[in-house]
């Protein structure tokens, strides 16, 4: 199994920096599963370079891969269900530069 490392963009870091010590709590044991174990849980693919990890809470984190001495995924964006739309936009976008810089 590839070594999973994550990179978190700065509208990542500020989404996660937002929610309740709950919440973090929830993302952070699921990024660690995805680290330990490979698992992504619930996850829905939006594009041939995009996916989001689906919480029950109705929260997203919108991420790419990328292999880079190992396999990278880059965390890019988080919202909840209510913001989606707008929320996969930018994210894609985002995505589409990521891979063809």
């Amino acid at each position: 199994m590839d070594m999973i490392s994550f990179l978190k963009l700065l509208e990542y870091a500020a989404w996660y920096d937002s929610q309740t010590a709950k919440v973090r709590a929830q993302i952070d044991s699921r990024l660690q599963k995805i680290r330990d174990f490979g698992h992504y849980g619930h996850v829905r693919k939006l594009s041939s370079v995009l996916f989001e990890i689906k919480f029950n809470s109705g929260n997203r984190i919108y991420c790419t891969e990328k292999i880079v001495d190992g396999k990278v995924v880059i965390l890019i964006l988080g919202g909840n269900k209510n913001g989606q739309e707008k929320d996969i936009k930018k994210a894609q976008k985002t995505a589409e530069k990521i891979h063809n810089d």
